[in-house]
């Protein structure tokens, strides 16, 4: 049964010793493959998907898969934009506990595997959930050891998309702070339940939100937190909506336009840990030469539907 394809692979449930997941890469993925399964070789965490197995053939039709452990829930982004259903299966807590495990393997993969990796196409299609809803994060086909050089090389790859950092259109400079970038869009998506997309309207919608509550919301309270959640979930008790308000600053922290204002992932999850709020406040993004808008004909500033 074949459950997703894209233009180099597909993949397909097995059942050699219990259900995994099966990726075959055609062809023209054979870099792919060999950094993806470079990556997963260097790489073992609790919220990472696990690589099982692989196959490399090369005599006669080229023929390479990589066999994955198979996750029953599939991808994050079928909960956090899909149907009003879908979305209320996502309640808070869980929504909390996903974000907060996202974030610990995306703190493995920078500082705790003895090696540097860059994820590179961190998005909630590349987050999948187990039977438990414990997230692991996948798709390791353009992840690379930390390297400036090689970094620049691939960077048209990936900055095509709304998770992409601006550095990364400006420089084609892609480091460990591009990825906090992309978790902290992906955190103001679960938040909110509304996709940044290459227009990247969300990112000036929350601060905005955020920035206009400061004189009516005391350390911007739960009243301007409520405002911004995505109303097709129940409403979180109080000490969610406290972790929720403390999630909502950590994620304007992390799509700071500049690296170097952004938090690295330690401390990230230092402060999703903290029972207090961030004592850094987020400046506004500038969203500079990354073309805010302009398919729809709608400025930065506008709210959302």
């Amino acid at each position: 049964m074949q459950l997703q394809q894209s233009a180099d692979e597909s993949i397909r449930s097995g059942l050699p010793e219990g259900l995994t997941a099966v990726k075959v890469l055609k062809q023209s993925g054979c870099s792919t493959y060999r950094r993806e399964l470079r990556s997963m070789f260097l790489l073992r965490h609790a919220n990472l998907v696990r690589l099982l197995g692989f196959c490399n053939q090369d005599t006669g039709q080229a023929f390479r898969a990589l066999v994955y452990e198979y996750m029953g829930k599939k991808s994050l982004d079928i909960y956090i934009f899909g149907d009003k259903v879908q979305r209320a299966t996502l309640g808070w807590l869980r929504r909390l506990n996903i974000i907060y495990e996202i974030a610990e393997g995306m703190k493995y993969m920078h500082v705790g595997s003895g090696v540097q990796m860059i994820h590179r196409d961190l998005k909630p299609h590349n987050i999948l959930l187990d039977d438990n809803w414990t997230p692991k994060i996948s798709d390791f086909g353009l992840a690379m050891l930390f390297s400036p050089d090689e970094a620049k090389q691939h960077t048209q790859l990936i900055a095509l998309q709304g998770y992409t950092a601006p550095e990364c259109f400006s420089s084609s400079d892609v480091t460990p702070k591009s990825d906090v970038y992309s978790f902290g869009v992906v955190l103001l998506e679960i938040i909110t339940g509304r996709q940044n997309e290459i227009s990247q309207r969300l990112l000036p919608h929350v601060w905005n939100f955020w920035d206009n509550h400061r004189s009516h919301c005391p350390n911007h309270g739960p009243g301007c937190t409520l405002e911004l959640l995505d109303r097709d979930v129940p409403r979180p008790d109080e000490e969610s909506l406290r972790r929720l308000q403390i999630c909502v600053t950590v994620g304007l922290l992390c799509v700071q336009d500049s690296r170097d204002d952004r938090p690295d992932m330690p401390a990230v999850v230092d402060m999703l840990k903290s029972q207090d709020l961030p004592r850094i406040n987020p400046s506004r993004q500038t969203l500079h030469g990354m073309e805010v808008g302009e398919s729809s004909g709608t400025t930065a500033t506008e709210d959302l539907p």
